[in-house]
């Protein structure tokens, strides 16, 4: 498969990032922003340019009109990353309206470590793969920081026009699991992990190495059930 297993090979080098400090770090920042929503999610002082995030209409709109030609690492960390949660847990991530800014163009969401010894992500993404005839999603862990699509990878094919669905990540004792699942379309991976203490990003990409993805890219979170760092249905601007 000749595109979305480039897009997942940068994964491990993106979450290096993107993690923001420590257990002891999230301990001292303040529970709830300025509006008085809870502190799900941490901005960044400089989003990469083109991203953009919103909550409006009980969705977090996540945009980007600038995804430059496939040369990795060139993932848009989109400028957010949650509070650190631990332990046993499951984390769904619900999304809806996926639009394509052109060939190439992903979306996915990514759990790591603050150190990035293992991430996993799921992703959807508008480009055709070799073996495929359709558009895929895909389902990945790393565990030591090199990626082999054999290894893993788990990607499926979906329908052109199916842009909505979930991504889950479930961890217990020491398995991994991550699942994207679009109109029945299910990728699935898992791993034995050590790691207990994870991030979760969102972020934009393009594997198309001929050409950029200028126009906008776009998908709305709807929903994220989980540990309470982490849950939030986004009836309140947390920005």
């Amino acid at each position: 498969m000749n595109n979305i297993h480039r897009l997942l090979f940068v994964v491990p080098f993106i979450a290096f990032t993107t993690a923001c400090g420590s257990d002891d770090d999230d301990k001292k920042k303040p529970d709830k922003n300025k509006n008085g929503c809870p502190a799900i999610f941490d901005r960044d002082d400089e989003p990469d340019a083109g991203s953009s995030v919103s909550i409006a209409d009980g969705a977090l709109h996540i945009a980007n009109t600038n995804l430059p030609i496939y040369d990795p690492p060139n993932l848009s960390g989109q400028g957010m990353t949650s509070r650190v949660f631990t332990g046993d847990f499951t984390v769904v991530v619900s999304f809806e309206n996926y639009v394509s800014g052109g060939s190439g163009s992903f979306f996915q969401a990514l759990l790591s470590t603050e150190t990035s010894d293992v991430s996993a992500s799921g992703a959807l993404g508008n480009i055709s793969e070799a073996e495929l005839t359709d558009p895929a999603v895909s389902a990945v862990i790393v565990t030591n920081g090199t990626y082999s699509e054999a290894a893993n990878a788990d990607i499926v094919e979906r329908g052109a026009t199916d842009t909505s669905g979930t991504i889950t990540f479930v961890h217990t004792g020491t398995t991994l699991t991550v699942t994207t699942n679009v109109a029945g379309n299910e990728a699935e991976k898992s791993e034995t992990v050590t790691a207990t203490q994870f991030y979760l990003h969102f972020q934009m990409g393009n594997n198309n190495t001929t050409a950029s993805v200028d126009s906008e890219t776009s998908v709305d979170v709807t929903e994220i059930t989980g540990p309470a760092v982490v849950a939030t249905t986004f009836d309140c601007d947390f920005f």
